[in-house]
């Protein structure tokens, strides 16, 4: 996603717009490969096609098919950024 990102903002000016397919569980061959099943909450590759289409055509920089995956995709944002906030206070007092 940072490649993404980093793309998008250098290739703007061009007009070319850059996005992030972040799809989760897809049911394919693969884990059938590699011996294994799919996850019951994977979706169709025919549904993440979709989607991914509908978020270009939007111009999405970030497209998340699925309401849990983009529960997973947000946490991190959620949790990260306020703990970073904490410890950037803490270190601040702690040099003064």
């Amino acid at each position: 996603m940072s490649l993404s990102e980093a793309l998008y903002e250098e290739l703007k000016p061009l007009g070319i717009h850059v996005a992030s397919l972040c799809p989760g569980a897809t049911r394919t061959n693969f884990a059938q490969a590699a011996g294994r099943v799919d996850a019951p909450i994977a979706m169709t590759a025919e549904v993440v096609a979709k989607k991914a289409y509908r978020g270009l055509i939007k111009n999405k920089r970030l497209i998340v098919p699925g309401i849990k995956n983009k529960f997973w995709i947000k946490m991190p944002k959620k949790f990260a950024v306020p703990c970073i906030k904490r410890y950037q206070k803490k270190l601040k007092i702690n040099h003064e």
